[in-house]
Parts: structure tokens; sequence; C-alpha cells
């Protein structure tokens, strides 16, 4: 859950490698998306993303969450407020603090 649709292409190769997808969109008042006021922005993200999932021609019910920075505080909310048709099969959250790095992860068998 990067900043901008711009993060994707540095995965692009690695993602066709695997042959896997990568949706990488503008959070709300990024790059080309709407303004919004940073109390809704979280939220707005999160509504975003359902709404991207939907259009998206395979439908899918289970994805993976990669994150960084302060990308952490969208995850955590996609994870937490996720609708029931949908779910986490893995995720990936890492978030600087100062000059040392906090890593979690998770997978789901």
């Amino acid at each position: 859950m990067g900043g901008s649709r711009l993060f994707g292409w540095s995965l692009d190769g690695i993602a066709e490698q695997h042959k896997i997808n990568i949706v990488t969109y503008d959070r709300p008042s990024s790059g080309g998306s709407t303004a919004c006021a940073l109390a809704h922005r979280v939220e707005w993200s999160h509504y975003a993303l359902l709404a991207i999932l939907d259009a998206l021609p395979t439908r899918p019910t289970t994805f993976s969450v990669l994150s960084h920075s302060n990308g952490l505080i969208y995850a955590l909310y996609t994870l937490l407020h996720l609708p029931s048709h949908l779910s986490v099969k893995s995720w990936h959250l890492r978030s600087e603090e100062r000059r040392v790095g906090k890593e979690c992860s998770q997978g789901v068998d």
C-alpha cells in the first residue's frame, strides 16, 4: 500500500515473472486522485481499494497486502475493516522508526 500508483512500476518485472497481479493506486489527495480532508484519507483509501477489487475482471476474494512507511496505517485499517467476502492470504508491513526498521509479516495457509 504505497502512496502512489507509480510505486507499482518497480515491482512489475518481479510480478510478471511470478504470474501475480499488483494493484497500486493513488491514495486520496495524492497524484491524480480526488482531494479530501486528512481526517478521511485512510477511510477513503480503503473504500477506493474495495472499489478497485470489485471492478477487476477476476473479482478476487483473496489477496495479499504489502505496505511500507506510512502505508502501515492504511494497511492496518484495511486488515481491520475487510468485508466478509474478502480475505487476506498474507500481509507484509514495514515502517521506519528513525534509523531502526520494524517489520511484521503474517502468512495464512
